[in-house]
C-alpha cells in the first residue's frame, strides 16, 4: 500500500512540474511583439509601438524602399517606406508622431490595389510602378502621392491617395494616364492643385497639360482642365500651373494651338477661382 501511495505521489509531482514549465514557457498575449504581430496579420490598422515591437516587424522585411516627403514637418516627423516581407507581401508604411506618440500605419494591397507585385513589375518592364510625388499638406494634415502603374507609350497611368492622419483614412482621388507634376495648396491648404501632361489618341501634336484641383477637406475634384475647359475642338487648349494667387484664386498659363497645325501657338495668362468655378482673363 505504501509503494502504490508513493507511485501516486510521484505522478501528480510530475504532472504539476511539467504544466508548471509549459505555463512559463508560454508567451504573453501582452507582450509588445504579440500586439505588433496583429498588425503583420491586418495591415490596416494604426498602432502605437515601441522599439521592440519594430524590431520583431523589421525581421519579416525583404525589401525596403524610402519615399521622399515633400513639405515634411519637424513636429510630424512623417516617415514613408514601400515594404514587401518575406511572404512576397507589398504594404506602404508610414511612421510618425502624433500628439506625443509615435503612431505606425501599414497601408496593405487591400487599401492600394495599384502596389501589388510593384517591384516584381517594375523589374519586368524596367520602368514605371514607384510611388512619387509624396507632399504633405501640414495644414489640413493629409498626405497626398501617386502610385505609378503601368506605362503607356511614354506615360504612366498613375492613381492618386490621399491619407489623412488623423484617422488614417485612406482615399484613392483619381486616376489618369500622363506625366504628373508636383502638388502645390492654397496659402490656407484648403485646396491642392497639381498638372499632368497627356497625349489624346496618341497624336504628336495633341500633346498638352492639364491642371487639376482638388478641396482637401473632402477630396472633391473642382477642376479638370481638360474636361470643364474646352472652348473650341479645332484646338487644343494646354493649361500650366503656375502659382496660387489667393486662397481660392490660381494663376494658370493657357496655352492654345490649332489640331491641324494651321495657326501660330498662342499663350495667355488667366486666373481660375475655385469659389465661382470662373475663369478670369
Amino acid at each position: 500500500m505504501k509503494k502504490q501511495h508513493f507511485s501516486v505521489l510521484y505522478v501528480v509531482l510530475i504532472s504539476l512540474l511539467l504544466g508548471s514549465t509549459i505555463l512559463l514557457s508560454k508567451p504573453s498575449d501582452k507582450s509588445e511583439y504579440a500586439k505588433f504581430a496583429g498588425v503583420v496579420d491586418n495591415r490596416n490598422k494604426t498602432y502605437n509601438h515601441t522599439d521592440n515591437s519594430v524590431n520583431a516587424y523589421e525581421g519579416e522585411i525583404l525589401r525596403k524602399e524610402p519615399v521622399e516627403i515633400i513639405n515634411n514637418s519637424n513636429d510630424i516627423d512623417m516617415q514613408a517606406n514601400l515594404i514587401e516581407d518575406t511572404s512576397g507581401q507589398v504594404s506602404l508604411d508610414f511612421k510618425y508622431k502624433e500628439n506625443g506618440k509615435i503612431i505606425f500605419k501599414i497601408i496593405d494591397t487591400s487599401e492600394i490595389p495599384e502596389i501589388r507585385n510593384i517591384f516584381r513589375f517594375r523589374e519586368q518592364t524596367g520602368n514605371g510602378y514607384t510611388v512619387s510625388n509624396m507632399f504633405f499638406n501640414t495644414i489640413m494634415g493629409k498626405l497626398y502621392f501617386c502610385i505609378e502603374g503601368k506605362k503607356k507609350e511614354k506615360y504612366t497611368h498613375t492613381a492618386i491617395y490621399s491619407y489623412e492622419l488623423q484617422t488614417s483614412k485612406v482615399e484613392k482621388v483619381i486616376h489618369y494616364l500622363g506625366e504628373f507634376g508636383a502638388f502645390h495648396t492654397s496659402p490656407d491648404g484648403r485646396y491642392i492643385t497639381f498638372s499632368y501632361i497627356s497625349c489624346p489618341q496618341e497624336i504628336a501634336r495633341n500633346e498638352k497639360s492639364t491642371v487639376v484641383i482638388l478641396r482637401c477637406s473632402d477630396d472633391k475634384l473642382l477642376l479638370n482642365s481638360n474636361e470643364n475647359m474646352i472652348v473650341n475642338d479645332l484646338n487644343i487648349y494646354s493649361y500650366d500651373f503656375i502659382q496660387w494667387k489667393k486662397n481660392n484664386t490660381c494663376e494658370l498659363r493657357q496655352v492654345v494651338k490649332a489640331k491641324d497645325g494651321s495657326q501660330k501657338v498662342r499663350n495667355k495668362t488667366i486666373y481660375y477661382n475655385v469659389n465661382n468655378s470662373a475663369l478670369i482673363y
